[in-house]
């Protein structure tokens, strides 16, 4: 059927494509297969088993119908991968009506049957923005771009030079994933748990944040989640072995729940400047959505976008510089006063039902697939 302007056609056959390992670090696409599943859309997850010392094992996940391809250890392994196995297995039986592509690489394949393609614009290096034939034959491929943060949908409208769509969707957590907020209160008997999760490395101020976990002293407890470059290794398990910190290791998302119900505040230490990728001044994290869903009050280090949105939403303290020293006085500002505490706990979790979630968020998105004539 053909949609008018003031229809809605029925289930569309969407196929997401991700060249990753579903579960972990990049959940924007098990939340875009449960809001178009819950619009009644038929919907497949095409994922990559990345090698194991990658960390990321895949692991089931339930009401996530998943073609998961190949082992390859590079984002073209992946991408060949998905390739193969779509060729192989599934082309002739899903025949989809939209794709949508977690790399530019996937978008002019021959996908029988795709009549729009969709693409997530994350890879916005200097090597992807300088024009090239091949990038310019994929990126004319896209019929509409999302896009995670403000800046990022902006080079994309430049990129993307055939696209008739542009969307801004948030990293934020769907509604119904979250557990409920905890009733925030300072802790009386313990020292403040402080929580970074995600990459552990000179890109996060891993320095800084081992000399935090050194001086944290009686008033702060650093809890840290995520895989650890090899540098900064014997240093972090030698301050886990005296009780500075605790280490959790490379924890899959599902297993967060529990550090976001027993920490007390969430901490981002992106550094920025000189030769850094735009991946890190338009920063767009998992955790700043997660921190502020599960009520936590953040603090985080000086960056571009996350200064931006903090001007707009409120839902921190922002520290004066990228040193140990600037993070506890950052702490310190979050947590000096009872009353400011929980005020702010109870601001970010209201950010989070009226605005900072998925559904609200991806809502454009999907009225489009619904209502695009194919």
């Amino acid at each position: 059927m053909i949609a008018t302007s003031s229809q809605v056609v029925g289930p569309r056959r969407v196929v997401i494509a991700a060249p990753i390992t579903l579960g972990y670090g990049s959940p924007r696409y098990l939340r875009l297969n449960r809001v178009l599943r819950d619009r009644g859309h038929r919907v497949l997850v095409v994922d990559h088993e990345e090698p194991p010392a990658h960390g990321r094992r895949r692991y089931r996940l339930p009401g996530v119908r998943r073609l998961t391809v190949c082992r390859e250890a590079s984002h073209c392994g992946a991408v060949l991968g998905i390739r193969r196995a779509w060729e192989r297995r599934r082309r002739q039986r899903e025949r989809p009506d939209v794709l949508i592509a977690g790399t530019n690489a996937l978008l002019n394949e021959d996908w029988p049957g795709v009549r729009r393609r969709v693409t997530y614009f994350g890879e916005i290096e200097s090597e992807w923005i300088g024009r090239t034939d091949d990038l310019q034959r994929q990126t004319d491929a896209a019929d509409a771009v999302i896009a995670p943060q403000e800046d990022r949908l902006e080079l994309a409208r430049s990129l993307y030079r055939r696209a008739s769509a542009h969307f801004l969707v948030y990293n934020a957590p769907l509604r119904r994933e979250m557990p409920a907020p905890p009733r925030r209160r300072l802790p009386a008997d313990r020292p403040i748990r402080v929580l970074y999760q995600g990459q552990i490395s000179g890109l996060s101020c891993a320095d800084a944040l081992l000399d935090l976990a050194e001086r944290g002293g009686e008033r702060f407890h650093l809890h840290l989640a995520g895989p650890v470059a090899a540098d900064w290794r014997p240093r972090l398990d030698d301050l886990a072995g005296r009780g500075r910190l605790t280490y959790h290791g490379y924890v899959p998302g599902r297993a967060l729940a529990a550090l976001w119900a027993m920490c007390d505040v969430g901490l981002i230490t992106w550094r920025e400047g000189g030769d850094l990728p735009l991946s890190i001044k338009y920063a767009c994290p998992n955790k700043l959505y997660e921190y502020i869903a599960t009520a936590m009050p953040v603090v985080f280090l000086p960056n571009y976008s996350l200064g931006e949105w903090n001007r707009r939403y409120g839902f921190g303290v922002e520290a004066a510089g990228y040193t140990a020293d600037a993070m506890a006085e950052a702490l310190a500002a979050a947590t000096a006063d009872e009353a400011r505490y929980v005020e702010q706990a109870r601001r970010n979790a209201a950010l989070f039902v009226d605005e900072l979630n998925f559904e609200h968020q991806s809502r454009p998105l999907v009225d489009w697939i619904e209502r695009e004539r194919m």
